[in-house]
């Protein structure tokens, strides 16, 4: 892993991310259905078991999102994330909000911008 590059989620951060609620993400990590480290009372998911979940889009983890900044619907993969880092590399972890690619200023090929 590179400096900087975001290895584990925290538990609100990954229901935030899913839509979902903590508790649904804290019951599965103490079964074990969930690979989770605890520490220090807080439990981290490892980042590459939260990505090829989403990939496999299982629809009982992953729900449909919404953008915090317009509202608009659809599934984690096409909305996606803020993309930014909240603290220092190797100290922090990649912000969670949920940002469509029009709130972000991407667009797709041939788009506006």
């Amino acid at each position: 892993m590179s400096e900087g590059q975001v290895t584990m989620i925290r538990i609100q951060d990954l229901a935030k991310r899913w839509g979902c609620s903590k508790n649904f993400i804290r019951r599965r990590c103490k079964s074990g259905e969930v690979p989770a480290t605890k520490i220090g009372g807080l439990w981290f998911i490892p980042m590459r078991w939260t990505v090829q979940q989403e990939r496999k889009l299982e629809p009982e983890w992953v729900s449909m999102v919404e953008c915090e900044e317009c509202g608009r619907h659809g599934p984690l993969d096409e909305i996606g994330t803020c993309g930014g880092w909240i603290g220092s590399p190797g100290d922090g972890y990649a912000c969670p909000d949920i940002i469509c690619p029009d709130c972000r200023g991407e667009t797709d090929e041939g788009g506006k911008n």
